[in-house]
């Protein structure tokens, strides 16, 4: 059982990266928020692994921080809820606004998530709601009623970026500098999904 992987990364893509460790490339799978925070090609980077065993294969999925790791398998604990969908699911969030939403038992949000409807973002809550309670989190709770960073929102998902990830860029930004413009929170946002210099 594989539990993390230090090396150098070789191949990154939004799906999967490829990490080098002692001439072995391993093939790992992430979450999509996580790849603006990989470092360059050819960088050192240390990812912690959940290891998945089938008959017919391995695969690896892998996180930044060991309680993303370990909030993963709580996540494809509940029934019907596997790794591969279990990565969906939190590619289109963030770990932190995954984990509020059970918290605060935020079905219209969970249900918003491609994939999950109500019946499930209920199973979600119920079966996993004791289990996260200790698992801290970094939201920013006002941001939504901070004009700037609303039209900052408004203007990245008009431009076709999912707005689970982007209200959790936006909210991270206005809690590092709140005095940022509208323009600057958007093209911070950009940078942030990739788009901008």
């Amino acid at each position: 059982m594989i539990a993390y992987l230090d090396g150098f990364l070789i191949e990154k893509k939004e799906e999967y990266i490829v990490i080098d460790i002692n001439g072995i490339g391993y093939q790992v799978f992430i979450p999509s928020y996580l790849f603006t925070e990989l470092p360059e090609i050819g960088s050192e980077l240390k990812l912690y692994i959940y290891h998945h065993f089938r008959e017919d294969e391995q695969t690896l999925y892998g996180f930044i921080s060991n309680k993303e790791k370990e909030f993963f398998e709580l996540l494809v604990s509940v029934s019907g809820i596997g790794p591969k969908k279990g990565l969906k699911l939190i590619s289109q969030s963030t770990f932190d606004r995954f984990i509020k939403a059970i918290k605060n038992e935020n079905t219209k949000y969970l249900s918003s998530l491609k994939g999950v409807g109500k019946k499930t973002s209920k199973k979600l809550i119920f079966e996993l709601k004791d289990k996260v309670e200790d698992i801290e989190v970094d939201i920013i709770e006002d941001s939504k009623q901070n004009t700037k960073a609303k039209e900052a929102i408004e203007a990245l998902v008009g431009l076709g970026f999912s707005p689970p990830i982007v209200r959790d860029i936006i909210s991270s930004s206005v809690a590092n500098d709140n005095s940022l413009t509208t323009q600057e929170l958007i093209k911070t946002g950009l940078r942030k999904l990739g788009k901008g210099k």
